[in-house]
């Protein structure tokens, strides 16, 4: 990739962090995961019990980012502010006390209980799904289709699938940032 910004240009853009977020958010609002209006999206209908707020407000601005990020390649100027929130996010979670010992993705598939429905259907125990985990997989499901019950599995599995994805994306996109 040839270097369009210098350094300076770089943190100049990155400087002020809480306008840089209100940004992320509001082009993030613009359109959904399948690019349609918020008037055609509602709010997911799954809780997540007595998660901490923080949580909850980390998780939401991480899969928009993630949405956001996933239709730009990497070396687009464009996404560097978007990496910058997310880079936050993840420096968040690092000095969250209560995610020290948070599972690794690789674990998650092992973790949760699974049950058999009559009709055959398998869905997950929503409440087997460690923090940070249930929090991220809710954001990510906004608006899918699930029992009362649980969510399917079929969906939780496509949502491990695409975290990892999503995550080598964006490392993809820190490495054509600072070469």
């Amino acid at each position: 990739m040839q270097r369009d910004l210098s350094q300076n240009d770089l943190l100049n853009q990155t400087r002020d962090y809480k306008a840089l977020k209100a940004t992320v958010l509001k082009i993030s609002e613009m359109q959904d995961k399948h690019g349609r209006p918020p008037a055609l999206h509602e709010e997911s209908q799954m809780t997540s019990g007595a998660v901490d707020q923080n949580l909850r407000d980390r998780e939401k601005l991480r899969r928009k980012a993630l949405w956001m990020l996933s239709h730009l390649q990497p070396g687009d100027p464009k996404a560097i502010p978007v990496v910058v929130v997310l880079d936050d996010i993840e420096h968040q979670d690092e000095a969250d006390t209560s995610l020290m010992d948070a599972v690794k993705v690789e674990q998650l598939r092992s973790l949760v209980v699974i049950e058999l429905r009559s009709n055959g259907l398998r869905i997950v125990n929503e409440l087997s799904i460690p923090e940070p985990w249930r929090e991220r997989f809710l954001q990510a499901s906004i608006g899918s289709t699930r029992l009362e019950a649980g969510p399917y599995l079929h969906d939780f599995q496509k949502f491990i699938d695409l975290w990892t994805q999503e995550n080598r994306h964006l490392e993809a996109h820190r490495s054509a940032i600072t070469n």
